[in-house]
């Protein structure tokens, strides 16, 4: 996925915003795991 040189800033709102939902599923996910072994 290769970014253009002259980006709107819309176009970097939209790629910042993926990023950071990203990396919040990932943390939940590991959270969500960790309850799970500590449950079972």
């Amino acid at each position: 996925m290769a970014l253009k040189s002259e980006n709107s800033p819309r176009d970097i709102d939209v790629f910042f915003g993926f990023t950071w939902l990203k990396k919040i599923a990932f943390i939940t996910v590991r959270i969500n795991a960790v309850d799970y072994r500590r449950r079972n």
